[in-house]
């Protein structure tokens, strides 16, 4: 790729979607022993409800990760992020999490969390691109802080 143009991919996490699938069936376990006692169309229809909000986070998060490689590309005062233009006064901080698979989210102003289509992590992890990340950033006065941030999926 060009020097600044660097290849990206959605964070997918197994870790993330079975840890889910655990709290769901610990969940349904505990809410539907005492239903399963006393109301046994209730424990049918709850049983019907959890599984498809689970089948949708599921294919969801498998959707998302599946995805193919995004595109960063660095501009004097922007970023584009997936062909999302940010322009450097738009951005709060950029955030990095994790230590061997180091996701990165950008947060904008007046945001709690990081938006879906601004988290990312570079396909090759050795990329040049983390470096020219800091220099964009340091030049932008953006600050790359290590911190975990919250995304949705």
């Amino acid at each position: 790729m060009e020097p600044g143009r660097h290849a990206i991919k959605y964070p997918f996490s197994w870790l993330v979607v079975s840890l889910a699938a655990l709290q769901v069936i610990l969940f349904s376990y505990m809410n539907f022993n005492y239903i399963d006692r006393h109301h046994p169309f209730l424990l049918f229809i709850g049983t019907i409800v959890v599984l498809i909000l689970y089948g949708c986070l599921l294919s969801g998060s498998i959707y998302l990760g599946l995805q193919p490689s995004g595109e960063l590309v660095f501009q004097d005062h922007s970023l584009i992020v997936n062909g999302v233009d940010l322009q450097a006064k738009e951005i709060a901080e950029i955030r990095i999490q994790g230590y061997f698979r180091e996701e990165y989210g950008i947060r904008l102003h007046d945001k709690r969390i990081v938006p879906v289509k601004l988290c990312f992590r570079f396909v090759q992890p050795d990329d040049p691109a983390v470096q020219q990340l800091k220099q964009w950033g340091a030049v932008n006065q953006i600050p790359l802080v290590r911190k975990p941030f919250t995304r949705w999926i």
